[in-house]
């Protein structure tokens, strides 16, 4: 099998794939990097990813259609970070195909859950008494999406009055 995928996985294709796995680890673990404002570009050299020793599983990630998707996927839902647990992993595939059923019907999921907050829409954002808002507590309870609660913050800008 390791061969199969140097055979068909270029080491450049491999490099492009590690590099990709940097920046969206660096977007959810790191306080000052931001994927959409660096536009994905890192610091990540080819020495350092050819000095890797595993970087078998970026010839593996390299074979993905969806990379984004995947590392996405399971940066949001896993708190291991590692590229071969990432990519290796049954529950790495089962993160994907759960990011994949949601994208695919986010539309749909986002009304479900303003059904279930059109009951006092306004009072959802308050924060009484230092108490965490009802909206926050509704995805605690996972009875909404995080989608829900980033769509809804950048149409409304209520996290920003949260502490």
């Amino acid at each position: 099998m390791q061969d199969y995928l140097y055979q068909t996985v270029s080491e450049k294709q491999a490099f492009e794939a590690y590099k990709l796995y940097v920046a969206i680890k660096n977007h959810f673990t790191s306080p000052t990097y931001d994927y959409f404002k660096y536009k994905g570009r890192t610091k990540a050299s080819f020495n350092t990813f050819n000095k890797r020793s595993d970087k078998y599983f970026f010839y593996k990630l390299a074979d993905r259609k969806d990379k984004i998707g995947y590392l996405v996927a399971n940066f949001v839902s896993s708190g291991n970070n590692w590229v071969g647990d990432l990519v290796c992993s049954e529950e790495g595939e089962r993160s994907y195909r759960r990011f994949i059923r949601y994208r695919d019907s986010v539309s749909y999921n986002f009304n479900i859950d303003l059904d279930r907050l059109l009951d006092q829409f306004d009072c959802n954002f308050k924060v009484i008494e230092g108490q965490h808002p009802p909206l926050l507590i509704k995805y605690l309870q996972n009875e909404i999406y995080l989608e829900t609660l980033v769509i809804l913050d950048d149409m409304i800008g209520f996290a920003k009055h949260w502490n």
